[in-house]
Order: C-alpha cells, then structure tokens, then sequence
C-alpha cells in the first residue's frame, strides 16, 4: 500500500551515501538544480566507484568494474530492493546473463528487423535516437 511506498522511497534515498544521499526518489540526477552530470560522472571514475570494463585495452562500451565503494552501493541498492519486493511483495527473483550472444539477435531477427538511426550532438558528443524526434 501506500505506507510501503513511502517507507520504500525513504530507505531509497538513505541507501547509498555521499553524494546521492539527497536525491529524492521521484527525480533523476539531470533534473536537480546545478547538478552538472559530467562533473558527477568524472568524480565517480576517478575516486572509481564504477570504470568502464576492459579500460586498459580501449574499453567497451556498457560493461562496467566497480571499485570498492560502488560494489558496496551495488549491494546495498539490490538489498533494499530485494528486502521490498521479493520479501515484503511476494515477488519472485530471477537473475538471469547480462549478455547477449550476436547469435541470439541474428536467430530472433532483431539485426534485419531493428536499425535505430543515431544522431550524435556535436557539442555533448551525446547520441540520441532520431526516431525521438521526428
């Protein structure tokens, strides 16, 4: 009910500390007020709470280490999830691979089928779906 909600989205927010232990459940990073997300980004990579994965031989992109202080916030956030809805909702956990053999997309058809067209803005360097604004 609602009580749970509530008591969810306040154990939320006191789940991980430092930096993010203001954020409140219902706003994103990139909505509060002089948040500067790449500065936020660079100082997670340097202090390494997170590295992108395989970083000594050029990286790939969406794969991710997590130094000691993001496997931390790793545990911590799964442990409150899992506390909520697998213990107090009923639901089932599954964990399943993050990974997806090239095999698998060329089988279902996804790489004929899906071609999302990127347009990359040239001050960012951020890529955006094109479909998102036609």
């Amino acid at each position: 009910g609602k009580g749970k909600k509530k008591t969810f989205r306040k154990t939320l927010r006191t789940a991980c500390t430092g930096t993010v232990s203001k954020m409140t459940a219902t706003k994103l990073p990139t909505e509060l007020p002089n948040f500067n997300r790449a500065e936020f980004e660079d100082t997670c990579k340097r202090r390494f709470l997170y590295g992108l994965g395989f970083d000594c031989y050029g990286g790939v992109a969406g794969i991710y280490d997590y130094g000691p202080v993001g496997c931390q916030i790793k545990h911590n956030f799964i442990n409150l999830w899992r506390q909520h809805f697998v213990l107090e909702e009923n639901m089932l956990e599954v964990d399943t691979t993050c990974l997806t053999p090239e095999e698998v997309f060329k089988t279902s058809g996804h790489t004929k089928k899906f071609t999302d067209v990127m347009v990359q803005d040239t001050v960012t360097k951020d890529l955006y779906r094109l479909d998102k604004y036609l």
